[in-house]
């Protein structure tokens, strides 16, 4: 199924990009071996928080979903605060933000940018 919330009550999924198989897995294996955390990140204008972001925490993957941003973070990354006063100090009101369990699409998302950076 295309659909990544389907897919999340599947025993059994595999990732393919570009008619690769990328990897394969019940869906709490894949979501456990991903070594990020993700911070979920409501704000007045996630466009413009995108760059904000990457110059603030380099090492981070962004990912936008609707009036939402994710921050993937490794588990040794910044703390909840310090993203939030970067944003802010950058003039980006945040209405909220809170950790996030990760889904089987941030993990796609993460493997297919990660591609794109290697392959160019």
């Amino acid at each position: 199924t295309p659909y990544m919330d389907e897919a999340e009550r599947a025993d059994s999924v595999a990732f393919i990009h570009e008619g690769k198989l990328l990897l394969t897995g019940s869906p709490g294996a894949i979501r456990r071996s991903w070594d990020r955390k993700i911070l979920e990140i409501f704000c007045d204008r996630n466009r413009a928080a995108m760059p904000v972001l990457s110059r603030f925490y380099p090492k981070g993957e962004l990912q936008i979903f609707g009036d939402r941003v994710h921050l993937a973070m490794l588990q040794d990354g910044p703390e909840e605060d310090e993203v939030v006063r970067c944003l802010e100090d950058a003039g980006i009101r945040v209405k909220s933000s809170g950790p996030v369990r990760p889904r089987l699409e941030n993990v796609f998302l993460s493997m297919i940018q990660k591609e794109a950076a290697v392959n160019g």
